[in-house]
């Protein structure tokens, strides 16, 4: 599951979970190493176009970059690849050296036209207006150029919304975050029609998989990298780590009863093409 930040919750997604790629990388290594069965969502995305090699590309809100290489080596020297993200600290994370730029999805500072391929991956629910940003992905993309845009669907991972949920249940507490509505302004339910409004074709591919977890530490650690949407709104007299010793005490005896903790993923992508420049 990629992820990145746009301009809403700008203070919070770019100054603390975005600040820079350690809290997103250890997310994305947990996706790798325990999903079941193994996907290269990344190949998988890259996979849905067919390419050229001469595609100008923009990874719109590129987050850790990993889409840079597996997209550069699907190019020629006639091709060309853009990394841009709202967050500096991302940014800074990239290789040296790296083609990239400071930019909002909302705003993207690219002529009309300019490109073949705008990848947008895990970054329009985060957008404050998604329509605008997908007006902007239509505006720079030419004729005939696609944007690629996965997201989640509103059903995946409701394994580890219940667990935090009834977390806060147990110390009789409320959620934090409604975190069941985290992806919900861009999902694979409702993504299309947002997308269909301004493009000539869309096509949706959806992927299904599962998070697979032997012990808690992994799990534990995919929670924690989110402590900061969750901590500030702990009542006075609940810590942090109050929550994650019933986390920790929850998931181990799941494990204990079922040899595992399986969380279901529903991902996907859109690929939308525009046929016409106006």
């Amino acid at each position: 599951m990629r992820e990145s930040c746009s301009n809403s919750n700008h203070d919070h997604l770019c100054g603390q979970l975005y600040a820079n790629d350690k809290l997103l990388a250890i997310r994305i290594a947990t996706h790798k190493r325990y999903t079941v069965p193994p996907v290269d969502l990344t190949q998988w995305t890259l996979d849905l176009i067919t390419w050229q090699g001469d595609e100008q590309v923009l990874d719109v809100c590129c987050g850790s970059g990993q889409y840079m290489a597996p997209v550069t080596e699907r190019l020629t020297e006639a091709g060309r690849y853009l990394a841009g993200d709202l967050s500096s600290g991302m940014l800074r994370g990239l290789p040296d050296g790296a083609p990239a730029a400071n930019m909002d999805v909302v705003t993207i500072p690219l002529p009309s036209h300019s490109c073949d391929v705008v990848l947008a991956n895990h970054v329009l629910h985060h957008a404050h207006d998604v329509g605008q940003a997908v007006a902007e992905c239509h505006r720079v993309l030419c004729a005939g150029g696609r944007l690629v845009a996965v997201t989640n669907s509103q059903s995946t991972m409701t394994e580890l919304v219940i667990l935090i949920r009834e977390g806060y249940n147990r110390l009789g507490i409320s959620p934090a975050v409604a975190h069941d509505h985290v992806f919900r302004p861009f999902t694979l339910e409702n993504g299309q029609a947002t997308l269909t409004h301004y493009f000539d074709q869309v096509e949706r591919h959806i992927l299904h998989s599962a998070l697979v977890f032997p012990e808690p530490a992994p799990l534990l650690a995919y929670v924690d990298s989110m402590r900061s949407s969750y901590e500030p709104g702990l009542p006075n007299g609940v810590a942090w780590d109050d929550l994650m010793h019933v986390w920790h005490k929850m998931i181990s005896e799941h494990i204990a009863q079922h040899r595992a903790f399986r969380i279901g993923k529903v991902v996907g992508a859109f690929v939308a093409v525009k046929h016409h420049c106006t």
